[in-house]
């Protein structure tokens, strides 16, 4: 080996670590000064996901979540009020049982299979009204329209008679990516977002490339701020329809809630949800507003707008009802689903 190539490789080799040394020392401070930060918007999706199901099972007794291909998180079956089918309430044969009504009921956190649950206040309502049902609860934490969507198509095996939908909530948070755009991260990407997205260097990189909208920044306006939401208003709608036409195809009927809001809900701060605590009843009735219009144009869906809440029918968050607004819902839904399961709109089954 010449003293020349000897040379240029002690040269190649004093570099790299030279750069190795300085990266290190960049690595030390910005951990030190506490720099934190990731990603693209889809990888920004992707760990608003992993993010979500960690607090859930970590807070949440009632339900655990796990990733999902389509619905990016569902229900651990066996765990708290969910069953062995992944679906939530006491477990139901896929056949059916003679004289006796399945009611689907597609939703969010408002919508659980707890004893003073509005699905199972339903069943007791419609009950007195002398028609024996079952309740088949398909909801889970955080769920939008284009979640249940994808969840109805997995419910529909267990033959229910009519669909419950009541979303509206989490469709109108804000987000870096819209649910319809969600692509689950696959094995090398989360290697690499475990190993090299791990490195304060590579975030602050990315932060640069990808810098945040800062609070402050979210449009004022309820009808801006709701296209940066989850779920923007056209895809609302266009879930809306596709969950109607999807439950027309199996011959079913669609009993869509609109989501009750009190007006408290401003009381707790949901900044961190939609930027502006103060626009969430704004951007709320717009998708009320949505809902309506959707249902109006669809002869196969029924529209439940229940009266005003306040304190004692809504907890203290505005957005879950209480023990007694769940049982004004069921009251309610059960008024409507009697007419749907009998003779005049729409047979029973």
């Amino acid at each position: 080996m010449t003293r020349r190539r000897l040379g240029r490789r002690r040269r190649l080799l004093f570099a790299a670590v030279a750069v190795a040394l300085a990266l290190g020392a960049l690595e030390v401070v910005l951990t030190l000064a506490g720099v934190q930060y990731a990603r693209t918007p889809r990888l920004m999706k992707q760990a608003f996901v992993d993010d979500y199901i960690g607090w859930q099972n970590q807070n949440i007794e009632l339900l655990h979540f796990q990733p999902h291909p389509a619905r990016m998180w569902a229900p651990v079956p066996g765990v708290g009020v969910v069953n062995e089918d992944g679906l939530q309430g006491p477990r139901l044969p896929r056949e059916r049982a003679a004289g006796r009504a399945r009611v689907l009921f597609l939703g969010d956190s408002c919508t659980t299979a707890v004893p003073d649950g509005y699905p199972a206040l339903t069943v007791e309502a419609l009950g007195r009204r002398g028609i024996t049902a079952e309740p088949l609860v398909a909801a889970c934490g955080g769920y939008s329209t284009w979640q249940g969507a994808h969840f109805l198509e997995e419910a529909l095996a267990w033959r229910p008679d009519v669909v419950v939908a009541y979303f509206g909530w989490n469709d109108h948070w804000v987000s870096a990516l819209p649910d319809h755009a969600f692509v689950p991260t696959g094995a090398l990407g989360r290697l690499a977002g475990e190993t090299v997205g791990r490195l304060r260097t590579y975030q602050l990189l990315h932060r640069l490339i990808h810098p945040p909208a800062p609070t402050g920044l979210l449009p004022r306006d309820a009808a801006r701020l709701a296209a940066q939401a989850r779920v923007p208003p056209a895809e609302f709608t266009a879930n809306v329809r596709r969950i109607t036409a999807r439950a027309r195809a199996a011959g079913l009927r669609v009993v869509w809630v609109v989501a009750p809001i009190a007006p408290h809900v401003v009381e707790t701060d949901k900044s961190v949800l939609i930027g502006h605590t103060d626009l969430v009843p704004a951007v709320h009735a717009l998708y009320a507003r949505l809902l309506r219009e959707a249902v109006a144009d669809e002869p196969d869906a029924l529209l439940l707008d229940l009266p005003a809440f306040d304190r004692r029918t809504m907890l203290a968050d505005g957005i879950h009802p209480s023990p007694a607004g769940n049982a004004l819902i069921g009251e309610a839904l059960a008024e409507v689903l009697a007419r749907a399961l009998t003779t005049g709109e729409g047979e029973r089954r």
